[in-house]
């Protein structure tokens, strides 16, 4: 629910919370840890503002099936069959993924990894419940900030969560009881 309400934010808005995904005030710096002891607050005058401050990701349209080219208007790869040697077409940098029942089509698990390869390997290992998955990606262009890489993300969740919502409410279609709602920030 919670992507949902993100998602549905930023169509109204255009652009995503402030302090949501990473992303903080430009003219504000985090706490950092213990170790390094640094309270956050107010930048002074003459400091660069916070670079994760810029702008959110633009708002992502509900357009096109999940996992396959076009996608919310981005470059996924189209859908393969899920197995080990296949999983070297993804990007080995970073990406949003997902996994689909080849059978019911139904989505079972979106992730996004800083290593596509390494993250599809390592749950080409997994059984899956003895389901066929297909696997689809979407490689990201350099110039993303990582809070827009989460956005990205959490967009994508959000778009399929609209549509699960409509489903639900008219009572038609079915939902995948195996979606996970597990997110693997690794950056």
């Amino acid at each position: 629910m919670e992507s949902y309400l993100l998602y549905r934010y930023q169509q109204e808005r255009g652009e995503s919370t402030l302090c949501n995904f990473g992303r903080f005030h430009p003219r504000y710096r985090k706490s950092t840890n213990r170790k390094e002891n640094l309270r956050g607050g107010k930048l002074e005058a003459g400091q660069k503002d916070n670079p994760t401050g810029s702008l959110s990701h633009l708002p992502l349209s509900a357009t096109g099936t999940p996992g396959q080219p076009g996608w919310m208007g981005l470059l996924w790869s189209g859908y393969e069959m899920f197995a080990p040697e296949k999983t070297i077409t993804a990007p080995a940098g970073t990406g949003p993924y997902l996994l689909g029942d080849a059978g019911s089509q139904e989505i079972c698990y979106i992730g996004q990894s800083g290593n596509c390869v390494k993250r599809l390997l390592y749950h080409a290992n997994k059984s899956w419940d003895g389901k066929e998955l297909q696997f689809s990606f979407h490689g990201v262009e350099k110039t993303v900030l990582p809070h827009q890489f989460k956005e990205q993300k959490m967009i994508s969740l959000g778009i399929i969560s609209s549509s699960t919502v409509k489903r639900r409410s008219s009572g038609s279609g079915t939902v995948c009881s195996e979606f996970f709602f597990h997110w693997n920030f690794i950056l």
